[in-house]
């Protein structure tokens, strides 16, 4: 995985690529805290995880009404 994300964040500007990164273990993630692409630091918590895929899908679909 951590393979498939440098490619991202080599590839992409912070202008491009915006991401959430969660972490449940807090283990593999908190090397990618500060990072320019991240819209939060990593998270740990798990109802902020929650609060973030809930954000994550009200975006996606505002995104959706705006293609339509």
């Amino acid at each position: 995985m951590n393979g498939f994300l440098i490619s991202l964040l080599y590839k992409n500007s912070p202008r491009d690529l915006r991401m959430i990164m969660i972490d449940p273990k807090r283990v593999e993630l908190d090397a990618y805290n500060g990072i320019p692409h991240l819209l939060c630091p990593v998270i740990n918590d798990s109802e902020k995880a929650l609060n973030a895929l809930k954000w994550s899908v009200a975006e996606m679909l505002r995104r959706y009404d705006i293609l339509k």
